[in-house]
């Protein structure tokens, strides 16, 4: 090789070699983040067994108590309230910082009437049948709530939340969430399904070129 073959490609090395410390910076500063978003889901479980400690039942968390729990986050900025998009306005929604929200629809009050009577029969047969018709209603608000997804601001994923009491119900619930991109949750797991939700939408968008471009780099090398 002639010596400005050989300069041109030590330069080439060079400036792979810094691009490629740029992105392992990059990855560095994501893993910082997902750090500090676990320890705010760590002290916001904390605060979950705060707030409802002492309540009659653990299970049945009121809608007020969601607001409640959901408080900190809504005045950090982290959650917006009555989020308006192409298909109505959502009452909570997770600000992805980058123009997308993750909706977290609540307003289920049929559920809290239908889990009401289920609660108040020692009847078998009455308990199935109304487990039956929460079931119909839940299917039905998931069903619906998938006009929440993939609207210019919202990404392709959103939350129903429900009564803890009623998500204990249903444990195989999420069986098709994957595939529908409608999760349901409890009110007190609601942060907690919002943050990995959310953090996996955002990984995707940074780690997923990295990815990509870190590959390249190594090929090119």
């Amino acid at each position: 090789e002639s010596k400005g073959e050989e300069l041109a490609n030590s330069l080439l090395l060079k400036q792979l070699q810094n691009i490629e410390k740029t992105l392992e910076t990059k990855a560095k500063e994501d893993t910082e983040r997902q750090q500090k978003v676990m320890k705010c889901v760590e002290d916001n479980i904390a605060t979950f067994t705060r707030t409802i400690h002492g309540t009659k039942r653990r299970g049945k968390v009121g809608e007020a108590i969601l607001k409640q729990i959901l408080s900190e986050p809504i005045s950090s900025g982290l959650v917006v309230v009555d989020l308006s998009t192409d298909n109505g306005k959502v009452e909570f929604a997770w600000d992805l910082k980058n123009g997308k929200y993750l909706p977290i629809d609540s307003k289920l009050p049929e559920l809290d009437e239908f889990y009401s009577q289920y609660e108040k029969t020692d009847n078998p047969d009455e308990q199935t049948k109304l487990k039956k018709e929460i079931l119909k209603v839940l299917e039905k608000r998931l069903k619906e709530a998938g006009r929440y997804i993939n609207n210019r601001n919202t990404i392709d994923k959103c939350i129903i939340a429900i009564p803890d009491s009623i998500f204990e119900l249903f444990p195989d619930i999420n069986r098709d969430s994957i595939k529908t991109g409608v999760f349901a949750s409890g009110y007190t797991k609601v942060f907690l399904f919002a943050c990995v939700l959310g953090e996996t939408y955002v990984k995707g968008l940074s780690l997923g070129n990295i990815g990509v471009y870190k590959q390249t780099v190594q090929a090119l090398k």
